[in-house]
């Protein structure tokens, strides 16, 4: 994951991105049934000063422009490619699809030169040049999108850089079908926004001061209730059936006391009621919160996200997502918030 703050007004602010990805690893057994193989792979490094950040500081810096394309960005990266050839034995003809990390689609493209594989091997259009600079997640994110798209037995090569290289040579095997209907980067870039202004930018990012609130937060409470309010598992009234969350000694509909079964609530529901809250701080100026018919059963109240003032409706989808919800005492407090569902 990265988020790399920059100078307000400087060419990092436009140029950079934040962005995270993970990958489920196997273990390589028989039977391990994976999207993909890892065929080779090469790594190695070089003291080279591109980009850093000094303990304290609150932004990136970096060196000359130029000299870290051609010595850095360029030359590393194609010393990283051709090890990984050497060592796997592989030619450029056997390679299908060339990822590559660049900072910006200019030092992309002088990469791809370099390296000289077909032109059809690189994306059309690097995710790069349509999200921006992810740094340390650029390299899965990017790998993430071509699997998507990605047919079996097609070798694909990735390439990351930083003082040196790492560099995989992978080959999907016929699993990989099964990731196209999967949400990928092409599914969250689409679901982007438009940021109305420059101040919410700066609020968003929490680089001007704002008003601040000491939440009440407690460990203890939160390691006794994790269960629900973590995996959000309510009570079912063995008598009337009626789900209940968070669960109560009595029963809402029938009265039955201590008469429960644990269910796990749903992630999907319609939108029963919802009111614009303008006193809490927020970006946006204001915190929307909806109370949600669970699919399944259930009810439950909570905010909004992802959504602007006038898409939200009553009897509109929307579907969970585990977000940040404040930092009450010191700490990061996560939680279930409803965005709109697709």
């Amino acid at each position: 994951s990265e988020m790399r703050p920059a100078r307000a007004g400087g060419p990092d602010e436009l140029a950079l991105c934040d962005g995270a990805a993970a990958l489920i690893v196997g273990n390589g057994g028989e039977g391990d049934e994976v999207a993909a193989e890892v065929e080779a792979v090469y790594s190695w490094t070089e003291d080279f000063i591109d980009r850093w950040r000094l303990p304290g500081e609150d932004q990136v810096s970096a060196g000359d422009a130029k000299f870290i394309q051609d010595y850095g960005y360029v030359r590393q990266t194609a010393a990283t490619v051709e090890g990984l050839l050497a060592g796997a034995g592989a030619t450029r003809e056997d390679v299908g699809r060339v990822l590559i990390y660049a900072p910006d689609a200019r030092t992309h493209a002088a990469i791809c030169r370099k390296l000289g594989f077909p032109a059809d091997a690189y994306p059309e259009l690097p995710l790069v040049a349509r999200m921006g600079d992810a740094g340390a997640a650029a390299p899965l994110l990017v790998l993430s999108e071509a699997l998507q798209s990605a047919e079996p037995g097609e070798h694909i090569l990735i390439a990351g850089h930083g003082s040196g290289g790492d560099a995989f040579l992978l080959r999907a095997t016929d699993r990989v079908a099964e990731l196209k209907e999967r949400r990928g980067v092409a599914w969250c870039a689409g679901r982007a926004r438009p940021i109305s202004n420059y101040g919410k930018f700066l609020r968003s990012r929490e680089l001007v001061a704002g008003e601040e609130l000491n939440i009440f937060s407690s460990p203890s409470i939160l390691w006794k209730e994790s269960r629900q309010t973590m995996r959000l598992m309510a009570g079912k009234c063995r008598g009337c059936g009626e789900i209940q969350f968070p669960r109560q000694r009595l029963c809402t509909n029938c009265n039955a006391r201590d008469d429960w079964d644990e269910v796990k609530l749903g992630r999907l529901g319609t939108i029963y009621t919802f009111v614009h809250d303008h006193l809490p701080p927020s970006p946006d100026g204001y915190v929307t919160m909806a109370s949600v018919d669970i699919e399944g059963g259930g009810r439950l109240y909570g905010q909004m996200t992802d959504c602007d003032k006038e898409t939200v409706s009553v009897g509109a989808p929307v579907e969970m997502t585990f977000r940040l919800l404040h930092k009450g005492e010191g700490y990061y407090n996560y939680y279930w918030k409803f965005r709109p569902a697709e």
